[in-house]
């Protein structure tokens, strides 16, 4: 029973692992490799008292893993859609006139403080 257990978990981590890396995922990629390395452990000492232990952590690390990994495609999601409104549009038009107009009000004053100077 506990080395079928082992199986599943570090099928799981495995998992994890190839989801997080296509994804881009660090701290997903991490707690799977720590649930996979995890659930080996656990495989291997099937016969001593620590080896219930080693599959809780495994399963732990494999949760917490899947959950930072929904959470960071939810996060990139809300960062690609686009804002909604008419009050966004306004505001990014007016920031990049201002950008725009900067370098040359910064051009003016480096002239005249030049011809002040002649």
């Amino acid at each position: 029973m506990l080395i079928a257990a082992a199986s599943a978990l570090g099928a799981a981590g495995v998992w994890l692992i190839a989801v997080c890396w296509r994804r881009g995922s660090v701290l997903g990629l991490l707690c799977g490799t720590l649930g996979s390395i995890a659930a080996v452990a656990a495989a291997a000492n099937a016969g001593t008292r620590g080896a219930t232990e080693l599959l809780i952590g495994s399963l732990a690390a494999i949760v917490i893993g899947t959950a930072l990994l929904v959470l960071s495609q939810a996060i990139e999601r809300l960062l690609d859609q686009e804002p909604e409104g008419g009050a966004g549009d306004g505001w990014r038009a007016r920031g990049s006139e201002e950008a725009d107009a900067a370098p040359t009000r910064l051009r003016g004053r480096a002239r005249r403080s030049r011809s002040a100077a002649d």
